[in-house]
């Protein structure tokens, strides 16, 4: 399945449609400029249009766009009868997501083990407009590492089912370095349990606040009260930071349409400039991507026209500072390869030795 986070420059040219599509997610001033274009734009360009917003999972966000700013009635029909399937599509699955997401945290919670939905689930019900506005893969769920076994166990007995061909269980001693475990719900959704939310080289940059020793504790300092369902979610800061980290880091800068409206809502929320977040930020080690997020928002805020491939040139001169930029390559390809070796040689310890041709580790 199409992840709308990641791969976005390796599933699209830099071509009108992917403007156009830029352009529809982002609104305002550019939905107006963006809805002259569409009425003159060819059969091929509008197909093409179409497959992106499919790709991206974005056409209930643009169909939403449009009916605020009561643009519909200007659409080419067959965009506006995908949009009004995409909605309708988008408010049945987010249903049964939500009803799939409610009875795993109620098997697990009545047998006393805690789980913080993550991500996706939280932004959908607490910063988009509507739930099914934002679209989900799968369910993340964060619970205590020394529950994770017995909550597989117990889940398998409940119906849920392992996904996959190779079987990953928690419980498996070589299985110590995985960080999330997959189970299908009875109702078709897909389920990921998590001990720990950063796993990748360039994530362990920053510090798991999952990891904290007071995570847990009932004084609430990074997870909100139960909702008036039962689901608990992260406190705002740390659901931002979260986020800053997903995107920016694990995403390598690379987080499309949706992961810019993701970090347009939190601002909206004034979670990016809220001084919480900050601290939050310095004392985990990711006041730059803090920084970075802060200089992305300014330009597709700014850019009517925005496309992703103008990120990179804001944000690895940002990233982490003096060192990154002897990274800096003509194509975008060479500069996101470099800059992932460059995160995973300082997450092993070592420091960045020189730009080219092979970087080596200096001990």
């Amino acid at each position: 399945m199409h992840d709308p986070i990641g791969n976005w420059p390796r599933t699209t040219a830099i071509d009108r449609p992917t403007r156009l599509l830029m352009a529809l997610v982002r609104g305002g001033e550019a939905l107006e400029d963006a809805t002259k274009a569409l009425q003159v734009l060819g059969p091929a360009e509008t197909q093409a249009l179409i497959q992106l917003l499919h790709q991206q999972r974005v056409a209930p966000w643009v169909g939403f766009q449009f009916e605020q700013a009561g643009f519909g009635n200007r659409l080419p029909d067959t965009l506006r009868q995908m949009l009004g399937r995409a909605t309708a599509r988008a408010k049945r699955h987010t249903l049964r997501q939500r009803l799939a997401l409610l009875h795993t945290v109620r098997c697990l919670g009545k047998h006393g083990i805690e789980a913080v939905a993550l991500k996706g689930a939280q932004l959908a019900c607490q910063h988009y407009p509507q739930p099914w506005l934002r679209p989900m893969r799968d369910l993340d769920l964060l619970l205590p590492e020394e529950q994770i076994s017995r909550a597989f166990g117990l889940l398998e007995a409940e119906g849920f089912q392992v996904k996959g061909a190779t079987v990953r269980r928690p419980d498996d001693p070589l299985m110590w370095r995985v960080n999330d475990f997959s189970l299908w719900h009875p109702s078709g959704e897909f389920i990921e349990l998590h001990r720990t939310l950063w796993f990748r080289p360039g994530e362990s940059l920053c510090g798991d606040f999952s990891l904290a020793p007071d995570f847990w504790q009932q004084e609430r300092t990074y997870r909100q009260p139960p909702d008036h369902e039962g689901i608990v979610y992260l406190q705002p800061s740390y659901l931002t930071l979260h986020c800053l980290v997903h995107h920016l880091l694990r995403q390598d800068m690379n987080m499309g349409p949706l992961g810019l409206v993701d970090l347009q809502l939190l601002a909206a929320a004034g979670h990016i400039d809220d001084p919480e977040l900050a601290e939050a930020a310095e004392r985990f080690g990711c006041a730059p991507l803090l920084t970075t997020a802060q200089e992305i928002l300014t330009g597709w805020q700014h850019t009517r026209w925005l496309t992703e491939a103008d990120v990179p040139s804001w944000v690895l001169p940002l990233l982490m500072g003096r060192e990154l930029k002897l990274l800096l390559y003509l194509d975008d390809r060479s500069v996101r390869s470099h800059a992932r070796q460059w995160l995973t040689i300082q997450a092993r310890g070592g420091r960045w030795s020189g730009p080219a041709p092979s970087p080596g580790l200096d001990r």
